[in-house]
């Protein structure tokens, strides 16, 4: 994904892949340094891996190293 994650469900699916690491896209960063400054920036790794347990709890796995290409869906 070359222009980085924005989003906790692309996380879920890129780890679900066989992804290592994932980068988080630089909007992620920025808008909320320019919406609330520093702040908002240092909550936000903590936001993101909130919704991304939130997101692999459907998929049946309690751990980032659980989701598997079995768990994705694709059109």
């Amino acid at each position: 994904m070359p222009s980085g994650i924005r989003r906790s469900a692309r996380i879920v699916k890129a780890v679900a892949m066989g992804t290592k690491a994932t980068g988080i896209g630089r909007g992620s960063c920025l808008f909320p340094l320019a919406a609330a400054g520093k702040a908002a920036v240092e909550t936000m790794p903590g936001l993101l891996k909130g919704e991304v347990t939130r997101g692999i709890r459907p998929m049946g796995a309690a751990l980032m190293a659980g989701p598997g290409p079995d768990n994705l869906r694709f059109p």
